[in-house]
């Protein structure tokens, strides 16, 4: 099935980052972490070839950083701070996709031994719905 959906999609297609990112996702979950590793890589390197937005890179950063945290460590904590630096750009726009996007990478955070900044992004998400729903007084820190 991935080579047809790859063949139906031309050159550097922004949908085949999202190939790669769920089919590494499949490949982690059947404990094939370093075919998953390799997929997101490829993920991200059509992610930066094709523009996409710095919060998408996020999440691959922290899907490859999942697939290297047992058999490398460092390099697991580097795409951790990769993956943060694409979500704290000021040029990404703090719209919904992006709130969302913050609530998913907390997640992963939380999941790999990061709860600190997994609560911050959390606490982000939030405000940012908050605001977009017209909820001022809610989005103020506490």
């Amino acid at each position: 099935a991935g080579e047809i959906y790859r063949a139906r999609l031309v050159g550097n297609d922004p949908r085949l980052a999202a190939y790669f990112n769920n089919y590494g996702q499949f490949l982690l979950h059947q404990g094939n972490d370093k075919a998953a590793a390799h997929a997101f890589r490829q993920a991200i390197a059509l992610m930066e070839s094709t523009g996409e937005t710095m919060a998408e890179t996020a999440v691959s950063q922290l899907n490859l950083a999942a697939a290297l945290e047992k058999t490398d460590a460092p390099q697991a904590e580097s795409c951790i701070q990769a993956a943060l630096q694409c979500l704290n750009d000021p040029n990404v726009s703090q719209d919904r996709a992006y709130a969302f996007t913050l609530r998913k990478c907390a997640q992963s955070l939380a999941g790999l031994r990061h709860p600190e900044q997994a609560e911050a992004l959390s606490s982000r998400a939030e405000e940012i719905f908050n605001l977009l729903l017209g909820n001022k007084e809610d989005s103020t820190p506490s």
